[in-house]
């Protein structure tokens, strides 16, 4: 058979177009399951440990900054202990420092989150419609702290 004419028969067309279409929704199902093996995995914070974290949130509507940065610490200890469980939660030092899974989106923010714990240190970029659901969570509550803060440094 000449290259090119498998596609052309019906049957083989078929045949391709269908494992082609159950591969791309293996490989979605297969992301979720490969989340969940790094998430027990992953590296987790000691709670010896001191984290540094940089944040920073950008674009949206009106394309504003802002920027956060806080030393664990500074916290009282249960939210020094409730930062760190989200950082193990996201399984954050597994992550891609880019991830972007989906077409750009106007008027989204875009996330640069930066954690430093004892030899650790890893940063994140995400614009927010491909943000894993297990990071949610830990940029909510960066999110939340940042606007507290009005956007300065500290802790």
């Amino acid at each position: 058979m000449r290259p090119g004419r498998f596609l052309s028969q019906p049957l083989p067309a078929l045949l391709f177009l269908t494992s082609t279409l159950c591969a791309q929704r293996d490989c979605a199902r297969d992301r979720g399951e490969f989340a969940a093996r790094m998430a027990q995995d992953s590296i987790h914070v000691a709670r010896e440990d001191i984290m540094y974290i940089e944040f920073e949130r950008s674009g949206g509507f009106a394309g504003g900054r802002v920027t956060f940065s806080l030393n664990s610490d500074t916290l009282p200890q249960e939210e020094a202990e409730q930062l760190r469980q989200l950082v193990d939660s996201a399984a954050f030092f597994q992550l891609p420092a880019l991830i972007a899974d989906t077409a750009a989106v106007p008027d989204e923010f875009v996330y640069v989150v930066t954690v430093e714990s004892g030899d650790l240190q890893h940063t994140v970029k995400a614009r927010e419609s491909s943000v894993p659901q297990d990071l949610h969570p830990l940029i909510d509550w960066l999110s939340r702290r940042a606007r507290r803060t009005r956007g300065g440094g500290g802790g």
